[in-house]
């Protein structure tokens, strides 16, 4: 297929990708860098190249650019991923939420990096560490009790709102809002007490098996499932992309005793002896975006245009390490 304008590789110029691939975007992204989205038509699978102003391949990810160019694309970031991750990622939605009207694969490659950068102080335990009676939380974050954590991890998701215990306070709380990132159903809850967000998350294919928990304003995340670094960078993209989520979560329907039943809501303050508990069905939303798959796809090296196969990530631990959270083992 031939590129909409050629590009510079290895100091090479290149006007034609490999057969099976097109060029489907190329959008400026901050002052001298641009990006360029490109599809296997017979896969769907998208990759993500960034080029300069004299169209030379800077980085074949988000998360391999460095120095000036870096600099210059994260500060162009800022002005949506600052506002969202103060507001709606941790806490209370501004009435009006920042967006970003970029591809959904540039934009999802984008948030995560950012994420992966500047949420640093995100602490990542397996589920087996809720079970000691201590405090669990990630540097300078709110503590919170590991058994309500693990009580959280025993929910499973159904047709309904689910109702859970707050991690801080113990009260009743019902789903404001659910996510579809990708393969990813984020059910979104907020404790008013501490204007605090939480997040408990399953695989669409694995609804049965624990989920993920992640609480920005605790810097923690509690997970057994793949890839638990990519959860504050997807939500983040999943909130630039959908502005109207403030509207949602705004009118979100609030936990009431008789939706439950007194005795039942009462025993949620202690959820070890029961069963999840759901309510009345709520919206979902939807998200294109599967970019965050490249990191395992993609090896950042520049080397090579998109082929028959992709190389796999030389490096399975990186993003751990890029993102700066502690995974302890079990």
């Amino acid at each position: 297929m031939t590129l909409a304008a050629p590009i510079i590789r290895d100091g090479a110029w290149f006007d034609r990708l490999y057969d099976g691939w097109d060029e489907i975007a190329r959008t400026a992204l901050a002052d001298g860098v641009t990006g360029l989205v490109l599809r296997r038509a017979a896969t769907g699978q998208t990759v993500c190249w960034y080029l300069g102003s004299d169209g030379a391949v800077l980085s074949t990810h988000a998360a391999f650019l460095e120095g000036d160019v870096r600099t210059v694309l994260w500060r162009a970031a800022e002005s949506w991923a600052v506002p969202l991750v103060k507001g709606s990622l941790s806490g209370t939605p501004d009435a009006v939420p920042p967006s970003s009207d970029l591809p959904p694969p540039l934009l999802a490659e984008i948030a995560g990096a950012w994420a992966a950068q500047n949420l640093d102080a995100i602490a990542i335990y397996p589920a087996s560490w809720a079970t000691t009676g201590g405090m669990m939380s990630g540097q300078t974050g709110l503590a919170i009790e590991d058994t309500r954590i693990a009580a959280l991890l025993e929910s499973r998701v159904s047709s309904e709102a689910l109702i859970v215990a707050s991690p801080f306070t113990g009260a009743p709380l019902r789903a404001q809002i659910v996510l579809d990132c990708d393969e990813l159903a984020v059910h979104r809850f907020h404790d008013p007490e501490h204007d605090a967000a939480f997040y408990l998350t399953w695989h669409t294919r694995a609804t049965m098996e624990r989920p993920s928990f992640f609480c920005p304003k605790a810097h923690l995340i509690v997970s057994d499932q793949p890839d638990p670094a990519l959860l504050p960078g997807r939500i983040l993209a999943w909130y630039a992309a959908h502005p109207d989520h403030a509207r949602q979560i705004a009118e979100a329907v609030p936990f009431k005793a008789h939706d439950y039943g007194l005795g039942r809501a009462s025993a949620l303050t202690d959820l070890k002896d029961e069963e999840p508990a759901v309510a009345a069905p709520l919206e979902h939303g939807g998200s294109e975006s599967a970019a965050w798959a490249l990191l395992r796809t993609t090896d950042g090296t520049g080397s090579a245009l998109p082929a028959e196969q992709s190389p796999e990530d030389p490096r399975p631990g990186f993003l751990k390490r890029l993102f700066g959270g502690r995974r302890a083992k079990d």
